[in-house]
């Protein structure tokens, strides 16, 4: 579905663009300043994803811990995957009508922050949760969320890079197998509680770049594509 969609994107896309059958391997490498904007988008992106593997990463690596917590058996703590996949399935089935219908009437980069937000409130309250029903609720709706990370990305990656998308969405899931290794070591090295609170700084990134330019309005500062200056208010006598 997540493909269905990526295809639907490029086809939406400029006729213009569609023309330029023949490009070369490295045009996704051929940056400029005005591609500044899109970069910045496409850099929050993987921070996502880098936090993305991450969680997935460090929820597996906690699941001795989490047995002695819930005083469940390992296997038992099965169901946290099935709660997971579930989640995840009903993200990317839901987000796909949405991005497709426009249902929410915002941008990809608004719907990604907010979910953004989601999880990271979520991995603070797994790290003190001691209910397992609760857990699985937890779980189940950050499945949720990576669904919509998932179909969001991939579908925006396309839009913002047209033909040139080729190294950048190929970068997109390199940064998921990154967060994929950092979860892991983060719970060996200290312990899941701490790993999942430190996850949770590495949305803090993505959430602050992909609302960059909100930001900057509330501090009076205005950017263009000449760069970033501070408002002016106009007042007409």
């Amino acid at each position: 579905m997540c493909y269905l969609f990526i295809y639907i994107s490029i086809m939406n896309e400029d006729p213009i663009k569609q023309k330029q059958k023949h490009v070369p391997v490295a045009a996704g490498c051929i940056m400029s300043i005005e591609d500044a904007p899109i970069i910045l988008t496409s850099f929050s992106m993987y921070f996502t994803f880098i936090g993305y593997g991450a969680v997935i990463g460090a929820v597996s690596a906690a699941i001795p811990a989490l047995a002695d917590t819930f005083d469940m058996s390992e296997t038992a703590l099965g169901w946290l995957y099935t709660a997971r996949g579930l989640g995840y399935f009903c993200g990317a089935s839901s987000t796909g009508i949405v991005l497709e219908f426009n249902y929410l009437k915002m941008s990809k980069e608004h719907l990604l922050s907010i979910f953004i937000l989601i999880v990271s409130a979520l991995m603070i309250l797994m790290s003190i949760c001691t209910n397992i029903f609760l857990m699985l609720i937890e779980i189940f709706v950050v499945g949720f969320c990576f669904g919509v990370f998932d179909m969001t990305c991939n579908v925006l990656l396309p839009e913002l890079w047209g033909l040139r998308v080729g190294p950048w969405m190929q970068a997109l899931h390199a940064c998921f197998g990154i967060g994929a290794m950092i979860g892991p070591t983060l719970v060996g090295a200290t312990n899941y509680k701490i790993s999942f609170v430190i996850i949770t700084f590495i949305f803090g990134i993505p959430l602050i770049s992909l609302n960059i330019k909100d930001l900057l309005g509330l501090l009076g500062v205005s950017c263009s594509g000449a760069g970033c200056a501070p408002g002016t208010n106009d007042t007409n006598d």
